[in-house]
């Protein structure tokens, strides 16, 4: 918030001119906390290692990357950042072309007033607020329905859904190493993902959850099911950047490095460690059959799940529970099967309130009687004296 009664919006300001930027910073005054920079690969850097910046106002011809150019990658990387663009005369149908490409906020004609200037940053900071309350309606709504679907689906068909919640899991902690921002659509897709599992024939689903070798017809089953999420979101409004990620992961990787294909890359090494994960016997095993396979991951994705997990690996291991102890978020660190061998939730689960009633609906004699979990606060305080009473 603006003003005393709380902390004021961050505007960054990026021109060449340091007598262009003094103008800038005399005009907007004491009302933002005003940041400046002098080139669009500069203002790039701060953005990236600052805390959030809500406007950004950027000159047009600058060396290196013009205003256009800048706003257009600010754009990819920052997508709430609003963008407003000075420009001369000179320049007005580069600054047209501008509002497609990096889809503007506004341009301002050289030299602007001072009222002019105040009043497009207020306005600047009304779409902001704008987009963080629709971010957050969007995020809590759609989110929380992938996640009950997802969850019903892995009770209903474990060989099918039940790797969604390690892939999400695995996805978003990935994607916060490597320092990205923005990750309800990484988080969506990362739910959606398995979706087109529900077109797969039982045989192959089962040869495809036991790692096993599949023939040329099932790999081709198992390709065209990587589009049916992207076909099923694509009818949804609002959806884009995640059927953007779920195109680019079903497509297989590029050459091209965009905010779409990042995600899709990050889930592309989630899925795979996630399936690694539960046929291995150990985290090294699992890492390396994925290094057996360089050439079909992102590097910089792959060492940030290495290191991610020697983080995980340095927590603890993982501990058996009571069934009837057992409680919402513990993580399943091995299959759980009745004692038919039928699968309950594979290894990777993160138990929900779904889970927990299905086990009260089970003859107990058909239950195991503990399960292996990770070994988290919530399983240390299932096993302490006081969980009993």
């Amino acid at each position: 918030m603006t003003g005393t009664a709380g902390p004021k919006f961050r505007v960054l300001c990026v021109d060449d001119d340091p007598f262009q930027l003094n103008l800038l910073t005399r005009a907007i005054g004491a009302e933002y906390e005003l940041l400046t920079c002098g080139s669009g690969t500069e203002a790039l850097h701060l953005i990236e290692n600052s805390e959030p910046i809500q406007v950004v106002v950027s000159d047009h011809r600058m060396p290196g990357l013009s205003g256009a150019q800048f706003l257009q990658v600010l754009r990819e990387k920052h997508p709430l950042v609003v963008r407003v663009l000075l420009t001369g005369e000179k320049d007005l149908v580069e600054a047209v072309a501008a509002m497609n490409q990096a889809a503007l906020f506004r341009f301002l004609l050289k030299p602007t007033t001072r009222p002019v200037l105040l009043e497009t940053l207020r306005s600047a900071v009304a779409q902001y607020q704008l987009q963080v309350a629709e971010r957050e309606l969007l995020q809590k709504t759609l989110i929380g329905s992938m996640r009950a679907l997802s969850d019903v689906l892995a009770i209903a068909n474990p060989i099918a859904f039940g790797q969604v919640n390690r892939i999400q899991e695995l996805a978003l902690a990935v994607a916060t190493r490597l320092r990205l921002s923005d990750l309800w659509a990484l988080e969506f897709a990362a739910l959606a993902s398995q979706l087109g599992h529900i077109a797969l024939p039982e045989r192959t689903l089962r040869r495809l959850y036991a790692a096993e070798v599949l023939s040329v017809e099932e790999v081709s089953q198992v390709t065209r099911s990587a589009h049916v999420a992207e076909r099923i979101l694509a009818r949804i409004p609002r959806l884009g950047p995640v059927v953007e990620i779920l195109s680019s992961l079903a497509a297989g990787r590029g050459p091209d490095v965009t905010s779409s294909s990042i995600g899709a890359e990050i889930l592309r090494v989630a899925s795979a460690y996630a399936a690694a994960e539960r046929t291995t016997r150990s985290r090294e095993a699992a890492v390396r059959r994925l290094r057996e396979r360089l050439e079909q991951f992102d590097p910089d994705v792959l060492t940030a799940l290495t290191e991610l997990l020697g983080l995980e690996l340095s927590e603890g291991g993982s501990i058996e529970v009571p069934i009837g102890r057992v409680s919402i978020n513990m993580i399943v660190a091995e299959d759980v099967c009745i004692r038919s061998g039928a699968l309950l939730v594979p290894k990777g689960y993160r138990v929900s309130e779904s889970f927990l009633a299905r086990l009260r609906n089970f003859n107990p004699d058909l239950l195991p009687s503990v399960i292996r979990v990770r070994e988290t606060r919530e399983a240390s305080s299932a096993l302490s004296p006081a969980a009993g009473h």
